[in-house]
């Protein structure tokens, strides 16, 4: 019997981030920053700390005048456990492209 451990995290992070317009209807949004992440387990009770390397990107494909769809792949890269995860985007009135 192997008893399996939960794993987490948490960040937080400063980014600065460009809005790049590929064609019409398509963005293109890099990030990079500085980051604080902790990481744990659930038989680890003070967890690992490290200043990390955020770097994200949002992919968006313009379905109509209010709606996208897209991609946000990510990676926290820091000295103790390097991360990665994707996310899916829909984004739905807030902002018009231009």
């Amino acid at each position: 019997d192997k008893i399996h451990e939960l794993q987490g995290f948490m960040s937080v992070d400063l980014l600065y981030g460009r809005e790049i317009k590929v064609s019409k209807g398509i963005l293109f949004e890099p990030y990079v920053g500085l980051g604080y992440i902790i990481q744990s387990n659930t038989s680890d009770a003070g967890g690992n700390s490290a200043i990390g390397l955020p770097i994200s990107a949002k992919l968006l494909f313009q379905i109509s005048k209010k709606f996208a769809m897209g991609l946000n792949p990510n990676a926290n890269i820091n000295n103790v456990n390097t991360i990665y995860y994707a996310n899916i985007l829909l984004r739905f009135g807030f902002s018009n492209f231009k």
